[in-house]
């Protein structure tokens, strides 16, 4: 059964060879020692000059420019006459278990070969079949390559600064990460930074073999552009189709990243999304060409994407000998990914500052209507006091009335007393009218005392009636 791994390496090595491309050029100063043999489950090669050394010893102030191999490690040395070797120049490790760079060309400054040195060794051990080529042998400049400022300073650079947005984002939208359009551009950040610094790990003293440093610098680099692609999906630069289609691809791709043993593996995963980057990003292109007037920005920043992605697979696959492009595209893809963004951070400012105008303006109302409860409140207990007053000079006026009727009573069986011409029975009822006046006095008392008590009202006494009784 073939393996992932053999089916990668067999569909890129079709790959170059279609295109054309030379795994060892040729030149006429460098004499090869050993071709790309097998060297346990990598690649070797060793070829060595004597004349390029006698140029470094006669101009010191130059550099031994050296290809880029991608992913390999490289070894310069230098062989004295008597055949004793000196390591001048080293980059990654030679059994892969640690990263200083993806794709830096090495530079051997001239000042360090001795004098004694008669011929230059360079040997180079690549993980990856795929890779083992380059485009040229070295030669003596003056300068350092430019290349190192893309290839590795511009990828730590960019690495560091996605890195730093996100963690920025975190503090500032630390209430809303988790909703969208946040999450996502957070993801988008968090992911491709990874790229870029798992691809100079050394240089962040991440200790990460040769392997795992490209299958999860890769993978990464795939989630974090997709959830951009999201970004643009959900603000309707993107269709349905072609974000489903992108999504998809992206799985399979990273399936393969995943299931890969071999470096070849994770590179066929990296290769089948980015040609459908590029027919989806010239779409956008092509539709979008008409509102370039009216939306310049989302135009010109994917249009830097696609021109980023293209010179780097030209690059990677060996066509062309020119620095990476990648942080430049992303930074373009990210600028717009931003703007697109905080057209809704504006939106739920401005919702928010709106709120806080409803809120102060209910504040004010609110404590407008405790100051007018308040009045009203003082209102009612004037008027309730009011009619308590009324109340209270109702009851002492029927008190008295009342009271005046009992004493009007009594005083009038008294004088029927006093006279002696009147019968005894007359007389013997007029006491008891008074008897029964007192009673009622009594009872007049005894309910006003309880109408104090309980708040009832005094019933009225019918005195009229004991008035006529005891008369």
């Amino acid at each position: 059964m073939i393996s992932i791994d053999k089916l990668a390496l067999n569909f890129l090595v079709m790959i170059n060879s279609v295109l054309g491309v030379d795994q060892l050029p040729t030149g006429e100063d460098w004499k090869i020692k050993t071709g790309w043999t097998p060297c346990g489950h990598s690649l070797c090669l060793e070829v060595t000059n004597t004349e390029l050394i006698q140029q470094c010893q006669n101009s010191p102030e130059s550099f031994v420019i050296f290809p880029q191999v991608v992913h390999a490690y490289t070894k310069v040395e230098s062989i004295a006459v008597s055949g004793a070797k000196t390591v001048l120049l080293e980059l990654n490790d030679r059994k892969h278990e640690r990263t200083e760079s993806f794709y830096k060309e090495p530079a051997l400054s001239c000042s360090r070969v001795a004098d004694s040195a008669v011929s230059l060794q360079w040997s180079i051990k690549s993980p990856s079949h795929y890779f083992a080529r380059f485009s040229y042998m070295p030669y003596i400049s003056e300068a350092r390559p430019f290349s190192f400022f893309p290839n590795v300073t511009l990828h730590m650079a960019m690495g560091s600064f996605l890195i730093f947005i996100f963690l920025l984002m975190l503090i500032a939208l630390r209430s809303q990460i988790f909703t969208e359009p946040y999450r996502t551009t957070c993801f988008a950040f968090f992911f491709t930074s990874w790229y870029f610094i798992l691809g100079s790990a050394d240089y962040f003293s991440i200790s990460m073999g040769m392997l795992s440093s490209h299958r999860f610098a890769d993978i990464f680099l795939l989630i974090g552009l997709l959830n951009f692609w999201k970004i643009i999906y959900r603000y309707a630069y993107l269709s349905h189709a072609d974000y489903f289609f992108l999504k998809w691809n992206t799985f399979a791709s990273v399936l393969i990243q995943v299931l890969s043993n071999s470096n070849d593996g994770i590179q066929l995963g990296t290769s089948l999304i980015f040609p459908v980057k590029i027919i989806v990003a010239t779409k956008f292109l092509v539709l979008n060409f008409k509102t370039l007037r009216a939306e310049p920005v989302p135009f010109l920043c994917v249009a830097i994407f696609l021109l980023s992605v293209i010179n780097d697979i030209l690059v990677v696959s060996g066509l062309v000998s020119l620095p990476l492009t990648l942080p430049i595209g992303i930074l373009g893809c990210f600028y717009l990914m931003i703007l697109l963004v905080w057209n809704d951070v504006e939106k739920e400012l401005s919702n928010v500052e709106q709120l806080k105008s409803l809120s102060s303006e209910l504040k004010s109302a609110n404590e407008k209507l405790v100051v007018r409860n308040r009045e009203v409140e003082s209102l009612q207990s004037s008027l309730l006091s009011r009619d308590r007053m009324d109340q209270m000079g109702k009851l002492t006026t029927s008190f008295a009335h009342q009271f005046n009727n009992i004493l009007n009573t009594i005083k009038s069986g008294l004088l029927l007393l006093d006279i002696e011409s009147i019968p005894q029975e007359r007389k013997l009822k007029s006491r008891k009218g008074i008897d029964k006046a007192i009673n009622f006095g009594a009872e007049l008392v005894q309910g006003i005392r309880l109408t104090s008590q309980n708040n009832q009202e005094m019933r009225e006494l019918n005195l009229h009636k004991m008035v006529n009784t005891a008369t």
